[in-house]
């Protein structure tokens, strides 16, 4: 059994630059990035938890840039 790791916490702290600038700067053309802002934004105000659909978004991206692009 896996365990819980605190990333929407760490996406307000110390991994929030990282998801910003990686997801801010997609290169995958997939994204709307209007929509990932919103995400990023309602996520780090505490309106929502994002967490999860950040998580993977930020993934894809990622892994996009090591094997696609």
């Amino acid at each position: 059994m896996g365990f819980g790791v605190p990333v929407g916490d760490w996406f307000r702290g110390p991994l929030k630059e990282l998801l910003m600038d990686t997801l801010g700067n997609s290169r995958t053309g997939y994204f709307n990035i209007t929509t990932i802002d919103k995400l990023i934004d309602d996520h780090i105000s505490r309106r929502a938890d994002n967490a999860f659909q950040l998580w993977n978004l930020l993934m894809l991206e990622l892994w996009y840039r090591e094997y696609v692009n």
